[in-house]
């Protein structure tokens, strides 16, 4: 029985490392694949990607000049579902898989059970990407596509340096994101400005999906804003805060965010962070909440709220 175990070390097949991803390492292990014929049906044939197959062990394959693999497939069960426009049986195992796969030695079903609701269900595995698509309309996979992708390499950009001297307290981080945006967004005095795109392509620790994520506040962004230390000099370059839903530190943390509740609200300002800014005059308001407290506070400092 064949075994197949995905793992941060990378791909064993019983219990030999799969070192490289070619059809040569491939046959030294399933032995010879089929290339099927070349026909009008052939959604490969005018393309340098070719498929080819293990049929006795249900594997198949994508490649590049019949050469190196883009990725390999479990084949599992049929998807009577899935209708494309050639001869799906000529491009797929004669056979199913009938081995065991596994995911760091453990059963693929643990990491894929809590996902009963989603048709293709995404698992990172050091530097492989295991993605599982059901059968239509039921909770069994189909197959398994494997796909190898290269460790993203930072650029250190975005990488925190620890500040010389005095620097800026903050106990409210709705307030501290307003202070940013006046001085990273508008006066460009904190570097590097922050770009979420940018910063995703940057950040090597995980894979961050802003389509999916983005409708959220994403952890690391908001991590990366927390800790994010400002020069007490600073201060003095403040001397306005416009508090707006279309700002654009607020699309930095949650790019989707369409303002309309309050999660960027500043609830509430406490003296020790007011009193370090003495140029603020004006707090130009639309997500201050305007309680006693804070309202007490900023006419104690003589700053007007405007609107």
């Amino acid at each position: 029985m064949v075994k197949i175990n995905i793992s941060k070390e990378g791909i064993n097949i019983n219990n030999t490392n799969v070192t490289k991803m070619d059809i040569e390492s491939f046959n030294s292990i399933f032995g010879n694949c089929r290339i099927p014929e070349l026909d009008g049906n052939n959604i490969e044939s005018n393309s340098e990607k070719k498929v080819v197959i293990w049929d006795d062990y249900g594997v198949f394959a994508h490649t590049i000049n019949l050469n190196t693999l883009l990725s390999f497939s479990v084949q599992f069960a049929d998807d009577p579902g899935f209708v494309p426009n050639w001869d799906v049986k000529i491009w797929r195992p004669y056979k199913y898989f009938s081995g065991e796969f596994c995911i760091n030695g453990k059963s693929y079903i643990k990491y894929t059970e809590k996902d009963k609701e989603r048709r293709y269900v995404e698992i990172k595995v050091g530097n492989h990407k295991c993605i599982f698509s059901r059968v239509s309309g039921k909770q069994e996979f189909a197959y398994v596509e494997i796909i190898h992708t290269e460790p993203k390499i930072s650029t250190s950009k975005y990488v925190q340096q620890k500040m010389q001297g005095e620097i800026l307290y903050f106990k409210n981080f709705n307030f501290k994101l307003a202070v940013i945006e006046e001085l990273m967004f508008t006066k460009k005095l904190l570097k590097p400005e922050f770009d979420v795109y940018d910063f995703v392509k940057d950040y090597n620790r995980r894979e961050i999906d802003i389509d999916s994520e983005g409708y959220e506040i994403i952890p690391e962004v908001k991590k990366y804003f927390q800790d994010l230390e400002i020069r007490k000099d600073l201060a003095k370059e403040v001397e306005e805060l416009y508090l707006d839903g279309g700002n654009k530190i607020y699309v930095q943390l949650c790019p989707f965010w369409d303002g309309e509740d309050d999660l960027f609200t500043i609830k509430a300002i406490s003296e020790d962070e007011i009193i370090q800014f003495s140029n603020l005059r004006k707090i130009t308001d639309t997500l201050l909440e305007e309680n006693d407290k804070n309202m007490n506070l900023l006419k104690k400092y003589n700053i007007e709220i405007g609107r």
